[in-house]
């Protein structure tokens, strides 16, 4: 807000003295009052950064829950994964953790026992990466697609 000027004409004065000395003393208090203005101008500025900052520090604060929220539903996620037709089932939680292996008893053969380690191994691996698929979709949907390490 601009202060009123005051009024710088001399009734003392007269004639061309009065001019110089009316234009002096305005562009005085030209001077003043545009530094008053600047003045102003730096403490809003001021205040609008200590405003941007905590909006920025709120929203931080947001994010990083809305974060903890989609990691803790990423993590109690589970994943379900088969090999071989279905006689091998795995199953593993968001976090990565195999929770249980299902073995159909079809699936044992004492002589190829290579065939069954294999179907495990290929059921284990499918799983972890579509539970690690369902974490990464999970974490971005509150990232943007941000990639921020630490986080799965």
């Amino acid at each position: 807000m601009t202060p009123p000027r005051p009024t710088l004409t001399s009734p003392s004065t007269t004639g061309k003295n009065t001019r110089t000395m009316t234009s002096s003393r305005e562009r005085l208090a030209r001077l003043v009052i545009r530094r008053e203005e600047r003045i102003c101008q730096r403490v809003d500025t001021v205040g609008r950064v200590a405003l941007n900052r905590n909006q920025m520090m709120a929203q931080a604060r947001k994010m990083q829950e809305q974060l903890i929220a989609a990691q803790e539903k990423a993590a109690s996620t589970e994943v379900t994964s088969s090999a071989g037709g279905g006689m091998v089932k795995v199953t593993v939680t968001g976090d990565l953790r195999l929770k249980e292996i299902a073995i159909d008893p079809e699936a044992v053969d004492p002589e190829d026992v290579e065939m069954l380690q294999d179907m495990i191994v290929a059921a284990v691996n499918e799983a972890l990466e579509s539970a690690d698929a369902a974490a990464q979709q999970q974490i971005g949907s509150v990232t943007n697609g941000l990639n921020i390490p630490g986080l799965f």
